[in-house]
């Protein structure tokens, strides 16, 4: 049989199979990683936001002192000098927080200035050797004054070990605590409690071991994720084009042709 110049021998031509379940879960699989490489870019840009919202405040470097000022007036990473007192039966600590490949707790509690309360974060301490004891802390009695830097509110639960005021007496309960409950431990004249929440300054004498970061995740990593979903669908639409057709055996044949 002779073919005419403008065809194609057999052996160059692609076929496809007729499988629709293929194309379809390659098709959904493709649109899938691309969704998650572009939330990934999104993301860096997020944080890239972030990142250059802290600079410029540390920049700045100037301690705005909190009288009767709302803290929600105020941009994120301020530093801030606040005076008040901590708020019996609000101290937890915070679990699952790792300092130098050390697991240990954050410590938390509402610190009450006028007739309003902001959650402070003073820092990591180290777990004891057993789980049910929780590590001796010591926080500041009476009035008394702290600076810190101003972060947005904490999108998860924490999950915590609540500590008994009554002379820090050791839980082993681990429960979540989420906002909503603050108010449970509130006196009556508090009025509300901060959008904000304050990481302690290194140089305060309450701080514990600060371990402060802007961002958990650097834009680079998102970017270097995002990079990692395309070429997986890269390699999905690779694969459906490998079991779906003779696309690869035709290159090859061509391949040796051009030899």
């Amino acid at each position: 049989m002779l073919f005419d110049v403008n065809d194609k021998p057999p052996q160059y031509q692609v076929v496809f199979k007729n499988n629709v379940a293929l194309l379809g879960i390659a098709i959904l699989g493709v649109m899938l990683c691309c969704l998650l490489g572009f939330w990934q870019i999104d993301r860096a840009h997020q944080k890239q936001n972030i990142l250059d919202e802290f600079h410029s405040q540390y920049q700045r470097e100037t301690t705005t002192a909190i009288h009767d000022r709302d803290l929600k007036e105020l941009e994120e990473y301020r530093k801030v000098r606040i005076k008040g007192r901590l708020i019996n039966k609000a101290i937890w600590y915070l679990d699952n927080q790792t300092v130098s490949g050390k697991v240990g707790y954050d410590i938390l509690s509402l610190f009450q200035f006028n007739n309003s309360a902001v959650l402070i974060n003073f820092g990591w301490v180290p777990a004891t050797e057993y789980r049910n004891q929780l590590p001796f802390i010591r926080l500041p009695e009476g009035k008394f004054e702290l600076t810190g830097r101003l972060r947005k509110p904490m999108d998860v639960p924490f999950v915590s070990n609540i500590l008994n005021s009554a002379g820090y007496v050791n839980t082993p309960s681990v429960i979540e605590v989420i906002p909503e409950q603050f108010f449970g431990v509130l006196p009556d004249s508090i009025q509300g409690i901060s959008e904000y929440y304050i990481q302690i300054s290194p140089e305060d004498n309450a701080s514990y071991t600060t371990h402060w970061q802007s961002v958990n995740v650097t834009p680079q990593k998102h970017k270097g994720y995002a990079l990692q979903w395309f070429l997986i669908a890269l390699s999905i639409c690779l694969l459906y084009v490998y079991y779906s057709s003779n696309f690869f055996s035709v290159l090859r044949s061509w391949l040796v042709l051009k030899r």
